[in-house]
């Protein structure tokens, strides 16, 4: 029975990695697109466990050939937390020193704040070592953690709290 066990997890895994394997081939790197999306004075965040780090930071990725900034925004927001999310004004764009790429940082909007739930790679990729959370953090709160990542959309969020 082992045997069989391993053999089926041994297709799943060859499945998997041949369809993020397609879309690693659209994928232009360089720049990292993500949003922030606030309801209810609740940011949305994914907190990640990485290489015995625990972090938080917004979600979002890579685009894909022939989509729109907004578009990559739209796409990697709904696959990283199932939650659909109409995407506005860049308010963050510059050269992030710790991963040598691009951000750019979108303010979004939901119709309402439903529950986020992992969907995408991350979802096949999550487990004790690369693990993946999405949820809602009161926006006061995700201001303070120090381990929220970029320093930039903290420091946003800072600004933002300070202003109100």
């Amino acid at each position: 029975m082992f045997g069989q066990e391993l053999f089926l997890l041994f297709l799943w895994d060859t499945k998997i990695m041949k369809k993020h394997a397609q879309d690693e081939n659209l994928r232009v790197e360089g720049t990292r697109y993500s949003g922030i999306v606030i309801v209810d004075d609740e940011i949305l965040l994914m907190f990640r466990r990485k290489d015995g780090r625990q972090y938080y930071t917004l979600p979002g990725g890579h685009k894909r050939r022939g989509e729109l900034d907004n578009e990559t925004v739209r796409r990697e927001i709904f696959e990283e937390t199932g939650i659909r999310v109409e995407v506005g004004q860049i308010v963050l764009d510059f050269k992030n020193d710790f991963t040598n790429q691009q951000d750019k940082i979108f303010l979004c909007s939901a119709k309402k704040k439903t529950r986020p739930r992992l969907l995408g790679e991350e979802k096949d990729y999550s487990c004790q070592n690369n693990y993946y959370k999405p949820m809602w953090v009161r926006v006061e709160e995700a201001s303070n953690l120090i381990n929220m990542y970029p320093e930039e959309a903290r420091n946003w969020l800072m600004s933002r709290n300070d202003t109100r």
